[in-house]
């Protein structure tokens, strides 16, 4: 009897101290969130990462789609925030701030039975992990940031300088005004074609990656995702409060990045004591597009 008490408990001591509680399958999901509806999807094997797109309205497609490689070895779970995406996204959705989006985040952890896991954020998704991961430190047991801004005050600054030199370069100087014209759209139509002119500006070779992104056919990105998200985000502030992060951290940022810059990196990496940082040369805001051997190089060693 007493054996049979000490092998039970240790089934259900090395069961608690899995980062899965139970199996997360393959797939594309909804569930219920109060009253709206959040939409995921799981691919891949391996060890898990769950991937946090930014809140601003572009969801998760563009990951799903070009992330694909790091699926041989881990198991991935893209979700698209509230406003985004497949999850909610009409004119009721209530809350569209990154402080809402760290609870759906905890709430998809709870959803999912994860007792931790490894979090990677792209861009504005790395200022929304950046915000869980003060917030619920013991869940997340690694942190990737990529291309990911220090602080919206940084962000404001990097655009208005870099803009003030790319406008005499033809590869970008008619893609700057899509930036004035997002603010302005009053459509998701409009929205999205002033993102699509804007966006050679995220590329260190805008042809090749105007190319990529067409191809991969994305949902409409939300404009009232945007306005919620840009008249918020300097609420969520995390610059002053990282130092007290103990997660190893890796912070990858393009060399030519326009809006997230090595700048802004470097003061991520200043702050978080536990970070390493990695500059990829040739290529901007989406360096697994532009320089997919070097970034996947980079990312697999810190998770190995």
């Amino acid at each position: 009897m007493k054996k049979t008490f000490l092998l039970l408990l240790l089934i259900y001591i090395s069961f608690q101290s899995c980062d899965i509680g139970r199996p997360v399958t393959e797939g594309e999901y909804h569930y219920t969130l109060g009253d709206i509806s959040l939409y995921y999807k799981v691919a891949g094997r391996g060890p898990l990462i769950l991937v946090q797109c930014p809140g601003w309205g572009i969801g998760s497609e563009y990951l799903q789609q070009s992330l694909h490689p790091l699926e041989k070895n881990f198991t991935l779970v893209y979700y698209d925030t509230r406003g985004s995406g497949y999850s909610s996204r009409d004119a009721a959705v209530k809350n569209i701030d990154v402080g809402q989006m760290v609870e759906d985040l905890e709430s998809l952890r709870k959803h999912l039975h994860l007792k931790n896991f490894i979090l990677m954020g792209h861009s504005h998704g790395g200022y929304i992990a950046m915000n869980y991961s003060l917030k619920y430190t013991d869940r997340v047991s690694k942190l990737i940031l990529l291309d990911t801004p220090s602080d919206m005050t940084d962000v404001g600054a990097d655009v208005y300088r870099n803009t003030l030199q790319l406008q005499f370069d033809p590869k970008f100087s008619s893609a700057i005004s899509g930036l004035s014209e997002m603010d302005d759209a009053t459509t998701d139509e409009a929205f999205n074609a002033a993102w699509m002119r804007a966006l050679p500006l995220y590329f260190y070779n805008p042809d090749k990656g105007m190319k990529l992104w067409k191809e991969m056919k994305l949902p409409l990105p939300n404009r009232l995702a945007s306005t919620g998200t840009y008249n918020t985000d300097k609420n969520y502030s995390v610059i002053n409060k990282l130092e007290s992060l103990k997660i190893p951290t890796l912070i990858v940022v393009g060399n030519n990045d326009f809006i997230t810059t090595p700048f802004q990196a470097a003061k991520l990496h200043e702050s978080i004591k536990k970070s390493q940082m990695k500059v990829i040369d040739n290529c901007g805001h989406f360096p697994w597009m532009e320089q997919p051997e070097e970034f996947y190089k980079v990312v697999k060693e810190f998770l190995e």
